[in-house]
């Protein structure tokens, strides 16, 4: 085990904050105590001691146990069987009880590891795992908004109105209003057939012309907007 360490319950209880990234108002929230009283345990020596409740509570919301922020070992902590590879890390790395009691139960085929150096490559895996689930945490909402956001923008592309101006297999050019719709109109040339769909999409409040060469393959497109458009865009032909 790790020796106590120096200090009163509110400075260990800042060393194990500081140590896991929690804020003084995290830590409130998560021990259910206010967050006054967790400042005057971290800053003022004659603050009064913590109720057993209460520091049960703190101890669980910092991964560690009582017997950490007392400095001490309570007589109600069961004694475990530390392997020295594991007591000499601890000490090292001067861990929370609560961390070596937890890397004192892994067992890899019912064997535990024996050197320091393990005991330290597996301890950094589990920590950087549990910043995985942070991350992914704090990711998911950031991940479904944008997700929202792509299929907001797939619905406008889908319910926009559309025509297409594509070669007639039978001679001349139609007017679709999707690739491969009935047509609208037939016309000599694609210069008329342009002109018609431009109309088209105009009288019903604008839309996106896509134009398709001999070939059928789409050779541009262009958005046109509704009716007496100031500065209607320029089709290419």
């Amino acid at each position: 085990m790790p020796e106590p360490q120096p200090g009163n319950v509110g400075d260990r209880i800042r060393r194990y904050r500081d140590e896991r990234g929690v804020s003084l108002n995290q830590l409130a929230q998560e021990a259910g105590v206010s967050k006054s009283y967790l400042w005057s345990l971290e800053n003022e020596p004659s603050a009064a001691r913590p109720s057993a409740h209460t520091l049960y509570a703190i101890a669980k919301a910092l991964g560690v146990t009582m017997s950490d922020l007392l400095g001490r070992q309570l007589l109600t902590d069961a004694p475990d069987e530390i392997p020295d590879g594991l007591k000499e890390f601890a000490a090292a790395e001067r861990l929370p009880e609560s961390d070596v009691r937890m890397l004192a139960s892994i067992r890899f085929r019912g064997e535990q590891p024996i050197t320091t150096k393990r005991w330290s490559y597996i301890y950094e895996a589990i920590r950087t795992s549990r910043l995985l689930d942070q991350e992914s945490a704090e990711e998911r909402p950031r991940r479904d908004a944008a997700r929202k956001r792509a299929a907001d923008v797939d619905a406008q592309k889908t319910s926009r109105n559309e025509r297409h101006v594509t070669r007639d297999a039978r001679g001349g050019w139609i007017v679709t209003k999707g690739a491969a719709d009935r047509m609208s109109s037939r016309h000599a040339t694609q210069s008329e057939a342009i002109d018609r769909a431009k109309e088209i999409l105009q009288n019903i409040g604008g839309g996106d012309l896509v134009v398709h060469g001999e070939d059928g393959r789409i050779r541009h497109s262009d958005t046109v907007p509704a009716g007496n458009d100031a500065n209607p865009p320029k089709t290419t032909r």
